[in-house]
Formats: structure tokens, sequence, C-alpha cells
């Protein structure tokens, strides 16, 4: 069998490493075997990651995309107000002519009405959440047009059901398929925005009047993660777990231990870190969002982590 099986092994080798060899040229990115993600230019792929403090499963321990990043973007708030209106100024009764054929500007035509889309979207990226998470000006004109657009989507939905009979094919599909995005818009800003900020704003209530802006990434990807178990079946949901893992400077680490002490709390954490190994963590420290939902309440120090911020 070895004998076999070493001609077998250099053959697949040979034959891999020529694959690879050819992936820059196809896909027109650099290509790395077994490197590193820090080491390598942004925009890199990576067969075999080395990660140091991360066991891969399944792809992710086979292949690794460097992201090159992403430029920054302004919060314009005006030029989606501007948008807006525009979408709203152009509903049915507007753009529905004597001749029967509905205006290629309908609730501000193609262009207009993703050109909003993009614009809600774009709040939810973290610069733009953290922006809006701090000035409660931008979260009041944000609540303003989402309410000005859930308004002219059920109208305008009102109005695809009185007049469909009476369109072409051609205008009622694009009709019914611009109501729709108009509604995706407005349910963007009204539950994918505001909501999510007011349930990340609950996850910080521990932390003080100031929560610092990577602090504020790890409430918001906590709560991405309690969003996605909560669209889990019941059965899947009722047995989930959460686990939170911080890599702390000595010096962080110094003041980490001082907050538990200032907070009475020392005892408790080294009780636990000698009692139950791999489970170091505080009672009680994650609001009752997590405990209400039937999560084991030593899901993490997160509370406490914050304060080292």
């Amino acid at each position: 069998m070895k004998p076999c099986f070493r001609p077998l092994a250099l053959c697949a080798w040979r034959t891999l490493r020529a694959v690879i060899c050819r992936l820059p040229r196809r896909l027109k990115t650099p290509v790395y075997f077994g490197r590193c993600l820090s080491s390598v230019p942004a925009g890199s792929l990576v067969i075999f990651p080395l990660q140091r403090a991360l066991l891969g499963c399944g792809i992710a321990g086979i292949v690794a995309l460097k992201r090159p990043a992403s430029p920054a973007q302004g919060l314009s708030i005006p030029g989606i107000t501007a948008l807006a209106e525009r979408v709203d100024g152009r509903g049915f009764d507007a753009c529905n002519p004597t001749d029967g054929r509905l205006a290629e500007d309908y609730l501000g035509g193609a262009e207009g009405i993703e050109a909003l889309w993009q614009s809600a979207l774009g709040l939810k990226r973290p610069e733009a959440f953290s922006a809006i998470f701090a000035d409660g000006a931008l979260q009041s004109g944000i609540a303003g047009l989402a309410a000005v657009l859930t308004e002219r989507a059920e109208a305008e939905g009102r109005r695809f059901g009185e007049h469909v009979g009476r369109l072409s094919a051609a205008d009622a599909d694009r009709m019914s398929q611009q109501v729709e995005r108009l509604r995706d818009i407005a349910w963007c800003l009204r539950a994918e925005v505001l909501g999510n900020l007011a349930k990340v704003r609950e996850l910080a209530a521990g932390s003080g009047d100031a929560v610092s802006t990577q602090s504020l990434l790890v409430f918001r990807n906590l709560n991405a993660v309690l969003n996605s178990i909560d669209r889990m079946e019941v059965r899947g949901r009722d047995s989930a777990g959460i686990s939170l893992l911080f890599t702390l400077l000595p010096a962080d680490y110094e003041r980490f231990i001082a907050a538990l002490e200032k907070d009475g709390r020392q005892a408790e954490f080294t009780r636990r870190g000698e009692t139950e190994p791999g489970r170091r963590c505080l009672p009680k420290v994650l609001p009752h969002r997590i405990l209400d939902r039937g999560h084991d309440d030593r899901a993490a120090p997160l509370g406490a982590g914050d304060q080292i911020g």
C-alpha cells in the first residue's frame, strides 16, 4: 500500500499546485498557499489559510479571501430625502395619463427607485450605523422618511388593486415590482435601520452613556446573531447558544480585572474560572433581551468587556 500511495500523493500535489499556479491568471487576483491573511495584500485569495486563533470548518478552512477595503462613503440624508421626495411625488395619480399607459417615471422610474434602495441599504453599513446611533436628529429624519414611504407604498398598493384590470401586462408588472420595492425600502428604514438601532441600544444599556465605536460594532454583530436565531425554527432556537471570545492585551486585561473589582464581581469571576474551565464568564451581564429568549445568562462578559473598550 505504501509504495503505491506515495506516487499518487505526489501526482495529486503536482496537480493541485498546477491549478493554484493558474488561478492568478484566470482570476486576475494574487493567490497564496498556506499564508496568514495579515501577511498578504488586500484582494488576495489564500488556499488553506493560516489562522492562528481560529479552526476553520468546511470551505472556511480551505479558502479565504482578503477583501479590499471598501471606500468610505459619506452619510447624506439630504440626498436620500431628495430621492424619497422624487419617488413620493410620482405616484399613480400623477403618472396615469388619459391614454391609460403608466408614465416611465412612475415612483421615480426604475433608476430613481433603485437609487433610493441602494441609499437605504447604505444606512446599514457599519460607519453609517455608528453615525446614526449617535445622532438623534438623523434618527428622526429617517423615521420621517420611513413613515412617508410606508404611506405611499400602501396608497400605491390600493391603486394597483383598483386599476390592475385596466393596465397593460407590461405596466401592471412594472407597477407591481416598483410598489414591492418601495415596501422593501420602507421596511429597510423602519425595521433594519431604526429597529436594529433600538435593539443595539438595548444591548448596550449597561455600558454607560458613551459607547465607543469599537464596542458598538461588537453589539451590532451580536444583534445580527440574535436576529438570525429569531429566524430559526423553534426547536433550533431553543437549543441555540452564543459564545463570545475576546482577546485582550495585558494592559487591557488589567483594566478588565480592575473593572471587575470595582463592580464587586471579581470573586464570582475567579470562582467560575476555577470550577468551570472554559466558561469563565460573568453572571447576568447581558440585558433581558437575551435572558427572556431562554439563552444561557452566562453567555459572555459583554457588559464589563465594553468598559475596557
